[in-house]
């Protein structure tokens, strides 16, 4: 991932989440429901855990993972359909 993937790994990644939302809830949420500004803080803190899925020239699916010592944890994980 480089950082000026992450306006549309943003996108890609609330679609995702709101199409599921909304499937499992009856609830549609609104963008941002991952603002660029906190995927960004997740690349800052360990770009080499941010993978983009590329097809083509365009970015179609994101992980985030971020490790710190012993702790780790990865998401949002998002698949463009």
């Amino acid at each position: 991932m480089q950082a000026d993937d992450l306006e549309e790994v943003s996108e890609i990644s609330d679609r995702a989440f709101i199409a599921v939302i909304e499937k499992l809830s009856g609830q549609r949420l609104e963008r941002p429901f991952f603002p660029i500004a906190g995927l960004a803080l997740r690349f800052e803190a360990d770009p080499e855990g941010c993978l983009v899925a590329i097809e083509g020239s365009r970015p179609v699916g994101a992980l985030f993972s971020v490790a710190r010592g012993t702790l780790a944890w990865f998401g949002p994980l998002a698949v463009a359909t």
